[in-house]
């Protein structure tokens, strides 16, 4: 996934949320998505804890976020 593509979903994910990109991005990064899921529906924060708590999906992931935005 090329830097345009993240940052496009972090762009509508953080509007989704109604939080700033870069505080979302920085949850990404950090792992601690804590702050942003507070608001979320209990079936929505069991999605992104699934992907968080799932250690190949988050390792993709983070790799991921590391390749794009590093």
């Amino acid at each position: 996934m090329s830097n345009i593509n993240i940052d496009n979903l972090i762009g509508i994910a953080s509007k989704g949320l109604g939080i700033p990109p870069e505080q979302l991005r920085k949850a990404l990064k950090e792992g601690d998505v804590s702050g942003i899921t507070a608001n979320m529906s209990a079936a929505d924060r069991e999605k992104v804890n699934r992907i968080f708590n799932d250690p190949k999906l988050a390792e993709q992931f983070r790799k991921q976020m590391k390749v794009d935005k590093s």
